[in-house]
């Protein structure tokens, strides 16, 4: 949300990226991810099938998560074949 209300106004009319919207989408999603008669979440279903699960805080800023994305990737890949 903190990304979203650092944008600039111009970018975010019209669109749904209001506070009220924001809350409402991340209550439903907070919802369907942690309900016990829902699917298994995304991050479970790999879990499940052995996938190791790459971990990053939501507010990191893009290009630091990016970094670690790209760290984790290449550990990873180095051990799949």
């Amino acid at each position: 949300m903190k990304r979203i209300r650092d944008l600039p106004e111009d970018a975010i009319n019209g669109t749904h990226y209001n506070s009220a919207d924001m809350v409402r989408r991340l209550k439903l999603y907070r919802e369907a991810n942690n309900s016990e008669i829902a699917e298994p979440s995304v991050q479970e279903f790999f879990s499940r099938q052995g996938i190791k699960i790459f971990y990053e805080d939501v507010i990191t800023e893009t290009q630091t998560a990016f970094s670690g994305f790209k760290i984790y990737i290449e550990r990873v890949s180095i051990f799949a074949f």
